[in-house]
């Protein structure tokens, strides 16, 4: 899965659903994306956050891509819209933790955010980057890259994010002797500052108002379902 900073629970739903976690930071880079932005709670109300990116470009892959200074307008804008949450103090250490020793790289970033929530929540999962992989890259498809990954890891299933399930077919799973399966992610409302429930936001959010067993439980949620089910249902 591509790499995203503190991505919503739904990401982390995947990464307890699996053994190793493949961190796919040598796959193109998508504008608009949830890698360098995600949303947060301002006063009741959804607001997008975003960590610049210099010179960001879809030719380039992930791990080519840098901020261009330390975020500190952003995370000051996370610090004031959770003053007031039960795990403020707690919670702005880890943030500003994946921040503190000048790194501008953003799939390093990205990683660090995951590592460090994971380690918070005690989720102990193995993550391997993509780019220290050998694996096939030149003129492969989506699909072939995938499976050559799988191939190097010794894997035995595959299992995607539910909206990644037009990417990939399960007979070209099969062929290989690999399960491949999507996660389907369930989002359980909480207790936020005020007002009616709004979600889903970045895992910051949960982290805030949930104590850490708690949001640990909702990251074991989610159900895999097989591929074949999926395509042998009505359409």
């Amino acid at each position: 899965m591509q790499p995203y900073l503190f991505p919503y629970i739904g990401y982390f739903q995947l990464i307890s659903a699996a053994d190793t976690f493949v961190i796919y930071d040598d796959a193109a880079f998508m504008k608009q994306s949830f890698i360098n932005r995600n949303e947060i709670l301002v006063a009741g109300v959804a607001k997008r956050i975003s960590f610049p990116i210099a010179n960001a470009s879809s030719f380039r892959p992930i791990n080519d891509h840098y901020i261009p200074a330390s975020p500190l307008k952003v995370l000051r804008t996370i610090e004031q819209a959770y003053a007031k949450a039960p795990y403020h103090q707690v919670v702005m250490d880890l943030v500003s933790g994946v921040f503190s020793d000048g790194e501008l790289n953003i799939a390093v970033l990205a990683e660090r955010s995951l590592r460090a929530t994971c380690e918070y929540l005690g989720i102990e999962r193995t993550f391997v980057r993509s780019s220290a992989l050998e694996y096939s890259r030149e003129d492969a498809s989506a699909t072939e890259k995938v499976l050559a990954m799988c191939s190097t890891l010794g894997a035995k299933s595959y299992i995607n994010n539910l909206g990644g399930q037009g990417l990939y077919a399960s007979s070209d799973f099969d062929a290989v002797g690999i399960d491949l399966g999507f996660l389907k992610p369930e989002v359980s409302e909480y207790k936020q500052s005020a007002g009616q429930f709004v979600g889903p936001l970045s895992v910051i959010d949960m982290l805030m108002f949930v104590a850490p067993d708690e949001v640990r439980k909702m990251a074991g949620q989610g159900e895999v379902i097989s591929a074949h089910s999926i395509e042998a249902a009505p359409q």
